[in-house]
């Protein structure tokens, strides 16, 4: 790791250690909007970490916002910010000027339906969007439509919109927004390898946030096994508790190696192969990392109290 991304990964690590906590995480999950915690990522660059320089942004590569986003899953950070780094990426590639505030972006729903008209010289949207991250806090949607046969991506403000508040599993706002005749920004996606980008990188996102989780979810039950004693000794010193933390360290390690690997891959511009292969080994650690830690928790993760459940 070079000095700039040790620095990088200090300061995200630093922030949300400091900004995260329960008080924060409960008000989240009840609705409230982390206005200090999205100010002070404002506030470090973090989410213009991706607009390039000569637009005001830090202009930070893919294997420097690694750090950034491992660390939003690290700290459980209740907050868009990866969205609003891949939103600005997705941007910048089609040159549509990346605005202030917060970004989230279109999974690609089955169920979505996007019309992109042409009016008056002005684009305008209709239709509706499912399961959008953060849909209700994001100023700016960056969304895919199709117009006259050729692909376009499209910047979509939300005010006025439409909102259905939704929650995925673990209660992180999906939204499904519905736009009527919104004006927009759109840019025409030239690359054919292009129109499926804001899905591969959405997910490059999500396998970094993993990482992020596996790593505390092990240092956690590290912690914990060290601390907790049975029969007159530390549980880590039962060789079955040791057996179990070293197949934990080994998935958590994979999960890492392989999606640092699909950071540099999207840097150099050849992403698609190894954001799979990273999401397929993340999604692989998931069954045994989880259940490992709750079994040497003694299932006490499951409570909603604990903060392994967080």
């Amino acid at each position: 790791m070079s000095d700039v991304r040790s620095q990088i990964d200090e300061m995200a690590q630093r922030l949300f250690r400091e900004k995260v906590n329960r008080a924060v995480l409960e008000a989240a999950a009840a609705g409230r909007w982390p206005e200090e915690l999205w100010e002070a990522a404002v506030d470090t660059g973090l989410t213009s970490s991706m607009v390039p320089e000569d637009k005001g942004g830090v202009g930070l590569g893919w294997w420097d916002v690694y750090f950034v986003i491992r660390a939003t899953g690290r700290y459980c950070a209740p907050v868009p910010l990866a969205e609003t780094i891949v939103a600005s990426s997705l941007l910048a590639r089609v040159k549509i000027p990346v605005p202030k505030g917060v970004l989230s972006i279109q999974p690609g729903d089955p169920a979505d339906r996007l019309k992109l008209s042409r009016v008056g010289g002005n684009w305008r949207l209709s239709g509706f969007a499912c399961g959008i991250p953060w849909g209700r806090a994001a100023d700016y949607v960056v969304l895919n439509a199709r117009h006259d046969k050729k692909h376009y991506r499209i910047m979509a403000p939300t005010t006025g919109i439409q909102v259905t508040p939704g929650r995925n599993i673990a209660g992180e706002p999906r939204d499904r927004l519905k736009f009527d005749a919104v004006q927009v920004e759109a840019a025409p996606i030239i690359r054919k390898s292009s129109i499926d980008c804001s899905r591969t990188l959405g997910a490059l996102a999500r396998a970094a946030q993993m990482s992020g989780v596996f790593e505390a979810i092990l240092q956690e039950t590290v912690r914990y096994v060290n601390e907790r004693k049975q029969f007159g000794r530390p549980l880590a010193r039962f060789q079955v508790v040791q057996q179990n933390l070293a197949v934990m360290a080994e998935e958590v390690a994979a999960a890492r190696v392989a999606t640092e690997a699909a950071f540099i891959a999207t840097d150099r511009g050849d992403s698609t192969i190894a954001v799979a292969a990273a999401k397929v080994r993340t999604y692989a650690a998931v069954s045994l990392v989880t259940s490992i830690a709750h079994q040497l928790l003694g299932a006490m993760g499951f409570t909603r109290e604990h903060h392994l459940h967080q």
